[in-house]
């Protein structure tokens, strides 16, 4: 990441010789953002069955032909993480009072929480009953992301002006584990998706209004809307696909990429 920082120190157009060309120092903002997300959208765990069946002995008595039915759940994130809380921030340039320019750095996180991962059904009883429910737990989830974009803004000679933005990059996940818990006994912590690298991009609306605060006016607070995409994590298979239930390992095969809602408050001091 810092290889990733340097270069683009040295590429930028900060640089430049031409007179008419080069960037001003007065035109460029930063802006420290706060908020959360909600996701509207995408699933960490598909749906994955596996039907066994034949004649067991089960407390002294034979069962013939009994069968039992595995399914891995379908999981939205929402239901396997709490609201993510957002924080970071924008470093900006205004290329004229309409138009502007931004890299924006946010990282997000959020923690887990249990959910039913597993049912099992069967065509005879066990323990007084022939269903069974598995919970299971991901690690808590952090990510970063990276979006270039550009944006217009409107000046409505209150103090006020709305904006629209729009950018693309790309956001790290950390990789997760899968704990999964029956009758009290839990498994070893399960590796379920790799460290990600996913592309990502945003869409945002929102209004600033610029303070007195300072007699250059200088600072703006403002609030703003937005839907977040970020592409699926990468499965990690080393794990969950080395017992003989492997069908049920199709459950990460295709990690949905996440749909969110995006709200935030900032700070932003121009030069």
């Amino acid at each position: 990441m810092k290889k990733f920082l340097s270069t683009l120190i040295l590429l930028s157009p900060i640089s430049l010789y031409s007179q008419d060309r080069s960037l001003i120092i007065d035109n460029f903002y930063i802006k420290p953002l706060g908020g959360t997300e909600f996701n509207i959208g995408g699933s960490i765990s598909q749906e994955a069955t596996l039907a066994v069946g034949g004649n067991i002995t089960q407390g002294g008595r034979a069962i013939a032909n009994a069968a039992v039915t595995i399914t891995a759940q379908e999981i939205d994130y929402d239901d396997a993480f709490d609201t993510m809380t957002s924080f970071g921030g924008e470093i900006g340039y205004n290329f004229s009072n309409d138009y502007f320019g931004f890299l924006r750095i946010m990282h997000n996180s959020a923690d887990a929480q249990d959910f039913d991962a597993i049912t099992a059904a069967a065509n005879f009883t066990f323990g007084g009953q022939n269903t069974a429910t598995v919970r299971g737990k991901f690690s808590d989830y952090s990510e970063t992301s990276f979006i270039f974009g550009a944006g217009k803004s409107f000046d409505l000679s209150n103090g006020f002006r709305p904006y629209l933005s729009a950018g693309f990059g790309f956001a790290t996940i950390d990789g997760l584990d899968l704990t999964l818990t029956a009758a009290g006994l839990s498994t070893s912590a399960i590796a379920y998706s790799k460290d990600s690298t996913v592309f990502a991009t945003d869409l945002k609306t929102g209004v600033e209004y610029l303070t007195n605060v300072f007699e250059s006016n200088q600072l703006s607070v403002g609030f703003d809307l937005g839907y977040r995409y970020k592409g699926g994590l990468e499965s990690d298979e080393t794990s969950i696909n080395t017992t003989e239930a492997s069908t049920l390992g199709s459950a990460n095969d295709n990690i949905d990429g996440q749909h969110n809602f995006s709200i935030a408050g900032s700070l932003k001091l121009s030069f």
